[in-house]
């Protein structure tokens, strides 16, 4: 049994906890089509994918954990560069119920071999998660997938594949926890995707709601120690958001940077291309649109 050890966090003596009592999340699919070949015949169609019995495998999990779900069948159809803009909707009124957290259910597109694993001697799939560098909870939903990919290393070797940082928002501007799980790939079994389902819900538990607040059943496959202020806080009972001087620091630099940029794109052609170049990178795959091996 792995031992997994963080301080909670206090202050004047008593621990800080700002969540409501009720662990609840929000869960949906902004690529309802994605499919499994194996057994769904099929990468993609237009309606209900595969997908989503991996998403509906992930909120029984998760209830069995005694974890309240939204889970938001919407459709955001077509898997095009409008997907995104379509799903905020849903996303928001996840976010707008009352959720910790919310979580977008995917596949990646890649080959089999990218994705099988095993942990605890199970065949299962691995997932990634990705993060969206294109908005103002970069830092804050970077915690939360270092944070779920560092609890899961202890305690569930192999399950989490890696972090890819994403060009784009994937409605992650709407809150600093939300989360984008990539269940695995068009070419692995969607019952390795479902059976990963299981561990994923486990790491959730204990990463945004804290060791006191988790369920047994979550806690059973680690140890945290005779300490008593050895416990796991969640992310959930701490503050994720920037400080508001910061921000303004961080805007006035940009400000002057962009200032500076724009003079000289006034008097030189050279300067001018290489900001559009520049740009034109920048915002590639901004909109949602999946491309191989990465979102």
């Amino acid at each position: 049994m792995p031992e997994y050890n963080i301080t909670s966090v206090y202050k004047n003596g008593k621990k800080i906890a700002k969540a409501a009592d009720k662990k609840y999340v929000g869960v949906y699919h902004t690529h309802n089509d994605e499919s499994y070949f194996t057994p769904d015949g099929t990468d993609s169609v237009y309606g209900e994918g595969g997908i989503h019995d991996v998403g509906a495998a992930l909120v029984e999990n998760l209830k069995k954990l005694d974890i309240s779900v939204n889970y938001d069948t919407s459709l955001h159809l077509p898997h095009n560069s409008g997907a995104y803009t379509r799903s905020q909707v849903t996303a928001k009124k996840l976010i707008d119920s009352g959720v910790a957290a919310i979580f977008d259910i995917h596949r990646d597109s890649t080959p089999r071999r990218e994705y099988f694993t095993t942990v605890n001697g199970e065949n299962m799939s691995k997932v990634r998660m990705v993060v969206g560098s294109s908005n103002q909870n970069f830092e804050a939903n970077k915690k939360f997938a270092y944070s779920i990919k560092s609890y899961a290393d202890k305690a569930y070797p192999g399950l989490i594949k890696d972090i890819y940082m994403g060009g784009g928002n994937y409605n992650q501007q709407l809150t600093g926890f939300a989360m984008l799980f990539e269940f695995g790939c068009e070419n692995i079994e969607k019952d390795l995707a479902i059976k990963s389902t299981e561990y994923i819900a486990k790491t959730i538990d204990v990463v945004l709601f804290g060791s006191d607040r988790a369920s047994a059943i979550s806690l059973q496959d680690i140890s945290l120690g005779n300490s008593t202020q050895n416990v796991i806080a969640g992310l959930s009972n701490t503050d994720s958001g920037a400080s508001l001087s910061s921000l303004w620091v961080l805007l006035g630099l940009i400000g002057i940077i962009a200032g500076g940029i724009g003079i000289a794109c006034i008097f030189s052609k050279t300067m001018r291309y290489k900001v559009a170049r520049f740009f034109s990178e920048l915002f590639a795959g901004m909109f949602g649109k999946k491309r191989a091996n990465n979102i």
